[in-house]
């Protein structure tokens, strides 16, 4: 108990700093008398302003269906790694778990040019079944013991329990140093929570000058107090790049990006994402102000560096 109070007492002072900026970079913006060539992609081309954009500036601008480029890092088909060891043995959420190796997928990162990112690309998957058919999933980076994923499926169809939110924000302060170390208190600097009837979501996000990454770690507790998910896939992805992501290139970009949307969408959450092929861009999700009937949210993409 004595132990559990000592990190949670660094984790809340820790995290009262809140997203500090990473500024002490040093700067690798393009020189001024130098024009950066931007390429806009967008899902819906009606929301795109391309016509009163200035191409004589400072800036160039090409524009782009988002369609020709994966922003989904969605995984490929199963293999097998022959590296993989058969079995590996965790303790997650209070139990201690021999794991049987299943297989493994590559996402488009493992293939891109960036060599930093390849190995980020690559998971192996072990599982768990209890006697009564339960399954357990746990990832591991390919070839290495950095846990990225969790899923109890008997956990996630828990229905009812009195644990609350403060129970689940408590669990989850402590689950991060405990799973990713005292270091993860600082690297991911904002928290979100979300709760339903059922489960409590906490969300740690890492930030780069003040901007949300997709490089997120989400805890889903059941109300009865069970992990029922954790997953950390995307961690790690923007650390080769975070001295090219000034807070200078991160404005600009977000200026040429906003200057380039039509007057009638409204924007929304500017997040840095990482495409197959390795490079950063600023995603904006937009809401069209005049009609809300689109199915899916307009999405604006735009290269930082």
């Amino acid at each position: 108990m004595k132990k559990q109070l000592s990190i949670l007492l660094s984790v809340i002072l820790l995290l009262l700093s809140g997203c500090a900026s990473t500024d002490s970079n040093p700067a690798t913006n393009q020189p001024k008398d130098e024009k950066i060539s931007y390429t806009i992609y967008y899902s819906h081309p009606t929301t795109i302003n391309s016509e009163d954009v200035d191409s004589k500036g400072q800036s160039v601008y090409t524009f782009e269906s988002a369609d020709t480029k994966d922003f989904t890092l969605k995984a490929d088909e199963p293999y097998q790694n022959a590296n993989a060891a058969e079995s590996k043995t965790v303790t997650i959420d209070g139990q201690s778990l021999t794991l049987s190796y299943r297989e493994s997928f590559d996402t488009p990162l493992a293939k891109c040019k960036t060599t930093a990112l390849q190995a980020n690309g690559s998971y192996d998957l072990y599982r768990f079944s209890d006697d009564m058919g339960n399954d357990i999933d746990v990832h591991f980076r390919k070839n290495s013991n950095e846990l990225i994923y969790y899923l109890n499926v008997a956990a996630y169809s828990t229905i009812g329990g009195n644990y609350t939110d403060e129970d689940a924000t408590i669990r989850a302060a402590n689950d991060l140093v405990t799973y990713f170390g005292m270091d993860a208190i600082t690297y991911y600097q904002e928290k979100y929570i979300n709760s339903s009837e059922d489960f409590i979501t906490v969300t740690y996000i890492h930030c780069i000058n003040d901007y949300q990454t997709t490089d997120q770690i989400v805890f889903i507790y059941n109300r009865s107090g069970q992990l029922a998910l954790m997953n950390a896939d995307h961690k790690g992805v923007f650390d080769a790049f975070e001295k090219q992501l000034t807070s200078e290139n991160l404005q600009a970009a977000k200026a040429a990006l906003t200057k380039s949307i039509a007057n009638t969408i409204e924007i929304d959450a500017p997040t840095l994402v990482m495409e197959a092929e390795g490079k950063v861009y600023l995603r904006i999700i937009g809401k069209n102000k005049q009609n809300d009937s689109m199915s899916v949210p307009p999405r604006f993409y735009i290269n930082v560096y």
